[in-house]
């Protein structure tokens, strides 16, 4: 137990480095291996969600003091990261606080840092591989309803993560995005579940599907659960 504290204690230093962290013009001077060593985007957004579970949506300086520390890094890095993530200084961030691409390079270091971590706890499990795409819905909309208590979700829930992945806002993901958003979900799946959604919705063949049309064409055939 020792010797993984001081391992995790270890990566925070050597991965996020945050005893001069700049103004955010000069970003890969923060974060200079962030090519190397960066969690995808849906990884990040999967460990928003696992810091605001209890706080509905939003991170608190506190809590996010209190992460940060568990992970290995100083309390003075800690409150200069949150100052960077929560910009309009209201004390808390939100999910879209978080994504916001200007700070991607130090939020994808603290979220990769954070998912070791967190694997590396004895209750953790990894979830399984999932290879049928209505199984793999089926399963959000499971793991969306125990978040929300046992009550519906609404349709632009279950669209937040596909929102997330899509940096451009451009309504559409290529392959590759479409996989991270499953992962944003905490859902890994096989690439036939990739496969079935590039075949069914690349209706262009120009290699990204459009998930505005992609949910709300499945999620109806999933019955309950949803309200759009």
């Amino acid at each position: 137990s020792s010797s993984s504290s001081s391992s995790s204690s270890a990566s925070a230093s050597s991965i996020m480095t945050m005893n001069a962290i700049p103004d955010g013009r000069n970003l890969a001077s923060f974060v200079p291996r962030i090519h190397e060593t960066a969690a995808s985007r849906g990884v990040t957004y999967l460990i928003f969600h696992h810091m605001s579970a209890a706080q509905g949506g939003k991170v608190t300086r506190s809590q996010f003091e209190h992460y940060a520390c568990e992970i290995g890094m100083k309390l003075e890095q800690a409150r200069k990261l949150f100052g960077m993530i929560d910009r309009s200084q209201k004390g808390y961030f939100t999910v879209y606080d978080w994504g916001n691409n200007a700070i991607e390079g130090p939020v994808s270091q603290f979220s990769l840092l954070y998912q070791r971590v967190l694997k590396n706890r004895p209750e953790y499990r990894e979830p399984a591989v999932v290879g049928d795409l209505y199984a793999a819905l089926q399963l959000a909309v499971h793991k969306l309803q125990i978040q929300n208590h046992g009550h519906s979700i609404s349709f632009d829930r279950i669209m937040d993560a596909f929102r997330f992945i899509d940096r451009d806002q451009s309504g559409s993901l290529d392959r590759g995005e479409v996989e991270d958003a499953f992962c944003a979900l905490d859902i890994p799946v096989t690439n036939v579940v990739v496969d079935d959604v590039m075949t069914k919705f690349d209706k262009d063949g120009s290699g990204t599907v459009d998930y505005f049309e992609f949910i709300g064409t499945l999620f109806p055939t999933l019955g309950k659960g949803i309200v759009k």
